[in-house]
């Protein structure tokens, strides 16, 4: 009924909401600007992780609102689409100093940079390269973004990175993208809550993060 008719300062509470790194990264703190300046009597507690952690989240009650890598929510779930990422196969000169078109047969045989166990980029890397479990070229896994991207930079292996991110490192020579057919791939994210009473607010803060997000539309 606050939601509703009242004003938006006077709603109290605590809302928890878990977002990809990626969006920590990036867009985070225009997105918790913008949620201070309409709801300034809400407390917000922001958690970063992979999906497993964040869909775990929303199904527990532990976290209200998840902005993941994905589209498609759980039955019962709702999802607002709020934008996708190119992604790129990059690695350091120093690992891979050719500049050779790579087919995926060849990409299977580099050590190969995993974001965590289940990640949705790590599926994504396993359906892209058609590698199973026992095949994989795992050079190292690790559940955050930033310590991959260094770890590539490094020459540690490659990995399929968001462009955006990397592009200071791109420009600088410490990592470039290689030639891969498609060249890059557009990773959706969306913001998914629960159907509860609190749905209306939740719905609103979706629409602030759609408002914040600086995804590709």
């Amino acid at each position: 009924i606050k939601h509703t008719v009242g004003s938006k300062s006077s709603l109290t509470g605590i809302i928890r909401i878990g977002v990809a790194e990626l969006v920590a990264m990036t867009w985070l703190p225009k997105f918790a600007a913008l949620i201070r300046a309409r709801y300034s009597g809400l407390q917000v507690e922001y958690e970063v992780g992979l999906n497993p952690f964040l869909s775990e989240g929303i199904r527990s009650g532990n976290l209200d609102l998840s902005v993941v890598a994905g589209l498609s929510p759980e039955p019962g779930l709702i999802a607002r689409e709020l934008g996708t990422v190119s992604f790129a196969w990059m690695a350091s000169d120093s690992l891979i100093p050719c500049n050779e078109m790579m087919p995926v047969e060849v990409l299977r045989r580099w050590p190969i940079l995993y974001q965590g166990t289940e990640s949705y980029t790590n599926n994504l890397i396993d359906d892209l390269l058609s590698v199973s479990i026992g095949r994989k070229q795992r050079a190292a896994t690790c559940n955050s973004l930033g310590a991959i991207i260094s770890l590539a930079r490094g020459g540690l292996g490659i990995s399929l990175l968001p462009i955006s991110s990397c592009a200071s490192y791109i420009k600088s020579g410490e990592l470039k993208i290689l030639k891969t057919d498609p060249e890059c791939y557009e990773m959706p994210f969306t913001a998914v809550y629960d159907r509860h009473p609190n749905a209306n607010l939740l719905a609103a803060i979706a629409d602030i993060s759609y408002e914040a997000s600086s995804f590709h539309r």
